[in-house]
């Protein structure tokens, strides 16, 4: 194992440990908003788990299918974080942004 994928691997168990945590606080009856930040994090830790693999010596063809699911985790990661601010915020989320996260 080289230096980066240790640091993803490392970044990979930080997420879930956070996820985990954050699931945990999310299921006390005032704080179920958090449930979704748990979420947040478990794709994080999904992201950087998938690009340990991206850092090891393993054929093209697996890095390029991988590659993929990265970037789709890291697009349903951004809609996520984009929703839990607008909670958060009690913000009210116009139409053309639910349609560009909709689109994404």
């Amino acid at each position: 194992m080289n230096l980066p994928a240790a640091i993803s691997l490392a970044a990979a168990v930080v997420g879930l440990v956070i996820a985990g945590l954050t699931f945990g606080l999310g299921s006390a009856p005032r704080w179920r908003r958090y449930r979704l930040l748990a979420l947040i994090a478990l794709l994080a830790a999904l992201y950087c788990g998938l690009d340990v693999v991206a850092t090891l010596e393993v054929p093209e063809s697996v890095v390029v299918r991988l590659g993929g699911l990265e970037i789709a985790l890291g697009v349903v990661h951004v809609v996520l974080w984009m929703v839990y601010a607008d909670r958060q915020l009690g913000y009210t989320t116009p139409a053309w942004r639910k349609l560009i996260r909709g689109v994404m």
